[in-house]
């Protein structure tokens, strides 16, 4: 008789199809709710821990849970200590059924056991009620414990709820890498923002650091830091209003064998044209304090900086001393490159002068290179060819393939050819091409 009375039962839950009676709900005008009348936040976490205790041997048990779907979303329900021959169903909003049968080895809650866990996210403000019916609970020898939702044997059933809130978690930040990049010796490349070697490491206190070790002495070590391998936002040393970007960041290194800490305190956002992007300071330190400013020479030093088959092997440093200038007694700075051969493609060394290890100021035929101004051009055809290159007092470049002065000729700048306007307002003036152009006054002459 009890076993299809189960059966009934459980057929009836599997199918669902009444609805056990509703929730007592009263809305709130704060921004919480409480959960059997422990307080949550919208879009907190609640778990209810239900135990129970019993001296006696269960057989087959069957039960469910009800919940305010408008305010609690069921995020999982699991029988941790319960583990054999049990069923539940969560298909319908507002409800959790289970049920467990086991006539072999039968259930012993002789000590307390977590009977169900059941989770949900706070929708909405409010007060609600979990509430869980146990509808019956058979004995092994014929004792009904629970009957029709009915505790037949209070002092035989022990249970109690622990309801836990668990704050929202917060949103991730968005990630980001940072490199460290320049022409310092010791990075792992020469300004190269795909540096993985230079990625720099989030400390615990928000800021980003890379540390490098047995660093040599140096008196010029010149760094920036990029976000995501990607020029488009980077950090150094001071902030220039005209380029709305932060200029390289510049020190020295007093001694061989030192620690030198790079480290990017993010500071928020900035605007940079029409764009929002990352805002930061860069601070270094040396064996743990402050870096020192970079040592600028009492003598001012030259070198020659460039594609590596013209530069000694070495490209595009420009403090490297295999390729220091020589100074001469009338002011001019000199050096010679031997057994220089063609490049393969045909075209012409680039290459210019810098000045105290710094790119800036930087020299060409024509004398200082402009912000963005084009490298100086040499073009070798003789295998084996000796260069020579020359800074003039006067700082400009000069110079000389198997002895032969190939300087090109100077850029001379021609002043623009005068306007003049008739009395209908037009300007006539000639132009780049040599004709003449007459037209509305424009301030310029094309």
């Amino acid at each position: 008789m009890r076993t299809k009375r189960f059966l009934s039962v459980l057929l009836s839950m599997l199918m669902v199809c009444s609805i056990f009676g509703g929730l007592s709900v009263s809305a709130a005008s704060s921004d919480y709710a409480t959960v059997n009348g422990v307080k949550a936040n919208v879009g907190d976490t609640v778990t209810i821990d239900y135990f129970i205790k019993s001296d006696c041997i269960w057989e087959d048990f069957q039960g469910r849970v009800t919940y305010d779907f408008d305010g609690l979303q069921l995020e999982s329900f699991e029988m941790p200590d319960v583990t054999t021959g049990i069923m539940t169903n969560t298909l319908n909003k507002g409800f959790v059924y289970y049920t467990g049968v086991d006539i072999y080895s039968n259930y012993k809650f002789y000590n307390e056991v977590n009977f169900y866990r059941i989770k949900f996210t706070v929708r909405q403000a409010g007060s609600y009620a979990v509430n869980n019916v146990l509808e019956f609970a058979d004995g092994n020898n014929a004792d009904m414990i629970v009957d029709d939702g009915v505790i037949l044997k209070p002092e035989r059933l022990i249970t109690r709820e622990v309801v836990t809130a668990t704050p929202k978690p917060t949103e991730p930040e968005e990630k980001h890498t940072y490199t460290v990049v320049g022409n310092a010796a010791f990075l792992s490349a020469k300004w190269d923002q795909t540096a993985t070697a230079d990625d720099m490491t989030l400390q615990a206190d928000g800021t980003y650091k890379k540390t490098y070790t047995g660093v040599a002495k140096t008196d010029c070590a010149t760094i920036k830091v990029v976000e995501d391998h990607d020029w488009t936002t980077s950090f150094g040393g001071a902030f220039d209003e005209k380029t709305q970007d932060y200029g390289n960041y510049e020190f020295s290194v007093p001694e061989d064998n030192s620690t030198v800490d790079v480290i990017l305190t993010i500071t928020g956002t900035r605007t940079k044209g029409e764009n929002t992007i990352t805002d930061g300071t860069v601070k270094v330190l040396v064996n743990g304090t402050d870096a020192p400013g970079k040592v600028v020479p009492l003598e001012t030093a030259h070198y020659v900086a460039g594609e590596a088959g013209l530069c000694n092997g070495v490209a595009w440093n420009q403090a490297d001393e295999t390729n220091k200038m020589t100074k001469n007694e009338d002011g001019s700075y000199e050096i010679t490159f031997k057994n220089v051969q063609p490049k393969e493609d045909g075209t012409a060394y680039q290459f210019k002068v810098t000045t105290n290890g710094a790119w800036e100021p930087g020299y060409d035929y024509n004398g200082e290179i402009v912000a963005g101004g084009a490298n100086a051009e040499l073009a070798v055809t003789e295998p084996n060819s000796t260069v020579k290159i020359i800074l003039t007092a006067d700082l400009k470049v000069k110079a000389y393939v198997n002895g032969e002065d190939v300087t090109p000729e100077p850029i001379t700048t021609e002043p623009m050819t005068a306007e003049t306007t008739n009395e209908k307002g037009e300007t006539s003036g000639v132009t780049s091409l040599g004709g003449i152009y007459t037209g509305p006054s424009t301030g310029e002459v094309t």
